[in-house]
């Protein structure tokens, strides 16, 4: 399920995040549990619940974009984006959003750096809490 979006589209509602994006996702993870009977010598490793991973975005973005104040905002406030609240495109019409029983919130802005020619680099992370689905555009 780790699938890059390179040069992908990031969609906040009907707000594209503008610029040439770099974002990765690194997958849920499944937590386990050891499980010990009475007598038993030997520990057995039990599945239990999926953990969300992270999202990465980085890349550049023209000073004063409506999509990173956007960004911003929302790791300010804390904001979780539900089911096609957001959308990290893969191609034109492909993308992930969390799916019915998830969200996704910024939770690091790394970096945000301007140079004279009105281009800023800026980095973000996202935690995912459940997990994210591909869905196509219709």
């Amino acid at each position: 399920m780790a699938e890059p979006g390179y040069l992908g589209k990031v969609m906040i509602g009907d707000v594209e995040v503008g610029g040439m994006f770099n974002w990765n996702y690194g997958g849920e993870t499944r937590a386990s549990e050891d499980i010990i009977a009475f007598g038993q010598e030997v520990i057995h490793d039990e599945p239990t619940l999926i953990k969300g991973g992270e999202l990465q975005l980085s890349g550049n973005v023209k000073i004063g974009d409506d999509g990173i104040a956007l960004l911003i905002a929302a790791f300010s406030l804390g904001t979780k984006y539900l089911a096609d609240e957001i959308q990290f495109f893969i191609n034109e019409d492909e993308y992930f959003t969390p799916d019915a029983t998830s969200s996704i919130f910024v939770s690091k802005i790394k970096a945000i750096n301007h140079d004279a020619s009105g281009i800023a680099k800026i980095e973000a992370t996202f935690k995912v809490d459940g997990q994210l689905e591909e869905l196509t555009e219709t």
